[in-house]
């Protein structure tokens, strides 16, 4: 083989080399320090975030706390809070309140898989008209206020890039899943244009379960 075969190979492993390298730094000592995302959490301890931005049951944010277990697992406290676009042909406004107990565990530097267990409380306005034809026909207005809570799973996956003390990321999907009863409390009424109102029950549709899907959920902060 001749020597400038040789020495081509011996470029493009030295090219390889510096491309698929973890990056490390030479310290004053003399030892070699990890700067990747892996490197920075094996020298953390805990971290605070906030999400400022995502999408849920409409525009979702919230903050969040993480204890690291070890480099790669975090033990966390989650809270979210969604809320949802209003109705196009009735008045309707909703929002959700989620707290949870997480466990992030990275699978590689940035890659992350999260589960959880969580309560969501969800507060739901609901106020409708409709045209009753009877004996004569006249409008009546129907008004909900009530708030549904039930309990869950937690999961998502995304990516995470941390440094000394600062990290980002992104859940790029994640679900909540109820596995609990619905407890619904509230009321519904009904308004007729004479002005007399009588209670009504809920409907099923208002106490049912639903599962809720995040996207692009991004968040940051500070490493501690």
């Amino acid at each position: 083989m001749s020597s400038n075969s040789v020495q081509v190979r011996q470029v493009i492993r030295w090219m390889a080399g510096l491309l698929f390298a973890v990056p490390a730094f030479a310290s004053n000592d003399g030892t070699v320090r990890d700067e990747s995302s892996r490197g920075h959490r094996t020298r953390s301890t805990y971290s605070l975030e906030v999400q400022p931005l995502g999408f849920g049951d409409g525009l979702a944010g919230g903050v969040m706390g993480s204890y690291y277990l070890r480099p790669d697992v975090h033990l966390g406290l989650k809270y979210l809070r969604s809320d949802e676009v209003s109705g196009l042909f009735d008045d309707y406004r909703a929002h959700s309140d989620l707290l949870a107990i997480t466990v992030k565990e990275f699978t590689s530097n940035s890659f992350y898989m999260e589960g959880g267990f969580g309560v969501r409380k969800k507060y739901v306005h609901r106020e409708n008209r409709d045209l009753i034809i009877e004996d004569s026909t006249f409008w009546v207005t129907h008004t909900s206020d009530y708030s549904r809570t039930d309990a869950g799973f937690l999961i998502g996956i995304g990516n995470q890039w941390q440094w000394s003390r600062f990290t980002i990321g992104c859940e790029w999907i994640g679900a909540y899943i109820p596995a609990s009863p619905t407890r619904v409390n509230g009321n519904k009424e009904e308004i007729r244009e004479d002005g007399s109102r009588r209670n009504l029950s809920l409907d099923r549709s208002d106490r049912n379960t639903e599962t809720s899907i995040r996207l692009l959920n991004f968040h940051l902060g500070m490493v501690f």
